[in-house]
């Protein structure tokens, strides 16, 4: 299973384009879970304390801090394949 979190901001165009890249590959990765929480929300904030991180979009992997900005369709893909490859 692949659970993407996504902190996001209102306005936030870098965090419409990776939302919009997670929909599409969650035709090709069936396991794929994706839950979008906004950054200014408690539950966002104590996120970003601990994975010391303050841009958006934040993308948590499996619980796991993957990237902030801009993540690229490839990079993803690339992740997403080797959490499938060991069974993570």
């Amino acid at each position: 299973m692949i659970r993407v979190t996504v902190l996001t901001t209102i306005g936030c165009v870098r965090c419409l384009r990776v939302i919009g890249i997670l929909k599409k590959l969650k035709t090709e990765y069936p396991t794929l879970t994706v839950r979008e929480i906004d950054a200014i929300s408690n539950e966002a904030q104590d996120l970003i304390k601990e994975h010391a991180e303050s841009s958006s979009p934040c993308l948590l992997i499996n619980g796991e801090y993957m990237s902030m900005g801009d993540a690229t369709e490839h990079v993803l893909r690339k992740k997403f394949d080797e959490i499938l490859a060991v069974g993570k």
